[in-house]
């Protein structure tokens, strides 16, 4: 089998995917042309499935995470093909809702599962070791009902957050990897109403970032929490009032971002870290008309990052993909294919970049991956 795999400065090459042809070598479905657009790919679709969270390594080597029906779903992409790589099931629902890799051999999903139709989620994650996935146990910080959203691993550890259910409404979660067992760290929360974690990145060994929106005095308030190598808090430049954030990315030299919307007609938003350590907000602008969610968000090269979500009209009638691009100074909406689609999850690395979701309608929906590898002149900067 010959598979063309593009890299960073080898223009117009193209990767040959597709399901394995029992008469000799795989057969070509579709051509990726690496040309800087972004195309979809085929990818395993089950009936009422959907992509929540991505995470790579390597342009062969990425996994995708979510649900299909009422069981956790993991899609792994090794360079040609996208395949569906079996899952323990756990409770009578469960879904993935984050994935982070650290290499080859070790990964890490969460989610939330139910034991039963009837009963309250529960904190749900998984890991790689390079063969299958097994169900590691995670505890609960809620009195009823824990889900997680967000996981990240790599210089700082291994964590994931999310947020619980308890007397006094809903609060945040964070957990730990020590050792092989997770443990409940102390997280802040703001004001007296519900918070809830979205999202984690790492930027360095002593910083950890997690996306989260609280209610204020009736309305969104958007933040990040920052572990500074002891303890979790929620610096003041990071509060944008009126929007909420579902995700959040880390780059270089202590770069980050945080995505979400905000409005009463929801617009795209959000927030970059500088060197400096200082946040600032801005809206990203969409077709007049239109409102719009960012869902995921991912860091590449020295200056760039992808934001991925959804965009329609006000009307909710429909909604299309939406992919924002930033080189470091401003916001870029990207041509994406669209329809009844909408992105959650975004991952690149060495010049390559996946985005994932489902598409279809209310009465059919299936997984969605879209793939982007640029020319020599974007590639890498």
């Amino acid at each position: 089998m010959t598979v063309l795999v593009c890299e960073p400065g080898s223009a117009g090459a193209v990767r040959a995917s597709g399901p394995a042809d029992a008469a000799g070598p795989h057969r070509v479905l579709r051509a990726v042309t690496c040309d800087g657009a972004w195309q979809q790919v085929p990818a395993p679709s089950p009936p009422d499935s959907g992509l929540a969270g991505a995470s790579a390594v390597s342009p062969g080597d990425a996994w995708a995470v979510g649900y299909a029906g009422a069981s956790a779903l993991a899609l792994h992409w090794d360079g040609s093909t996208w395949t569906e790589s079996p899952v323990p099931q756990v409770g009578r629902v469960d879904d993935l809702t984050a994935v982070a890799m650290r290499s080859t051999h070790d990964a890490w999903a969460v989610g939330w599962f139910q034991r039963s139709s009837a009963s309250a989620p529960r904190t749900l994650t998984y890991h790689w070791d390079g063969t299958s996935w097994s169900y590691r146990r995670s505890p609960d910080v809620g009195s009823s009902q824990d889900q997680l959203f967000g996981v990240t691993t790599g210089r700082a550890g291994t964590w994931a957050v999310g947020w619980g259910l308890s007397a006094d409404g809903f609060v945040t979660e964070v957990q730990h990897l020590v050792g092989s067992k997770w443990q409940i760290v102390s997280s802040p929360n703001r004001g007296t109403g519900s918070n809830f974690l979205t999202g984690a990145a790492t930027a360095s060994p002593t910083d950890v970032l997690a996306s989260g929106v609280a209610d204020v005095g009736g309305g969104s308030s958007g933040y990040v929490a920052e572990w500074d190598g002891s303890s979790w808090k929620i610096p003041p430049s990071t509060i944008g009032p009126g929007v909420s954030f579902n995700a959040v990315a880390a780059g270089r030299g202590g770069r980050a971002l945080a995505a979400g919307d905000g409005g009463a007609r929801p617009k795209p938003f959000a927030e970059v870290r500088s060197r400096t350590g200082v946040w600032h907000g801005s809206r990203i602008l969409v077709p007049k008309g239109e409102q719009g969610n960012l869902w995921g968000a991912t860091w590449w090269g020295k200056n760039q990052a992808l934001l991925v979500g959804q965009v329609g009209p006000r009307s909710g009638a429909r909604s299309s993909t939406l992919i924002v691009g930033w080189d470091g100074s401003r916001w870029t909406i990207e041509n994406s294919p669209s329809g009844y689609n909408q992105l959650f999850g975004t991952a690149s690395t060495a010049g390559v970049s996946w985005a994932v979701g489902d598409a279809g309608s209310r009465r059919r929906q299936g997984t969605l991956v879209e793939e982007n590898c640029p020319t020599t002149d974007t590639a890498g900067r």
